[in-house]
């Protein structure tokens, strides 16, 4: 699955109010196990326009954008085989979401610029 995993769900109450947070992994890790290579853009797509802008803050602090942020006529570039399970396994998880009665979908990519021929790996597996 591609969708997020959630370790735990929280409530805390301090001076009379309560906050309600959950623990999830870090998708974008540079450290073991996942040791991610840097990621140089990171995007939130909702498949909407509406509002879908990165703030001039988030722009400046190499924050997350939105779906109005990716340039038109911007490819992804992914090998064939690797877009078809993507395209697979994303439609599965939205079947098993709308299953469960869950909305609101995203897709969190994150872009690692390659530079000239040189592809990342990851040297400790």
């Amino acid at each position: 699955s591609l969708l997020l995993r959630i370790y735990g769900c929280y409530t805390i109450t301090m001076y009379a109010q309560t906050k309600y947070f959950y623990v999830m992994d870090n998708l974008f890790s540079s450290a073991p196990p996942t040791c991610c290579p840097p990621i140089d853009e990171r995007f939130d797509f909702k498949g909407s326009w509406v509002d879908r802008h990165a703030t001039l803050k988030e722009k400046a602090n190499n924050g997350v954008l939105k779906d109005s942020d990716w340039a038109p006529g911007r490819t992804l570039q992914i090998s064939a085989q690797s877009r078809e399970q993507l395209l697979r396994q994303s439609q599965r998880d939205a079947r098993f979401l709308a299953a469960m009665r869950l909305m609101d979908y995203s897709l969190l990519l994150g872009i690692h610029q390659i530079v000239g021929n040189r592809v990342w790996s990851n040297a400790a597996a």
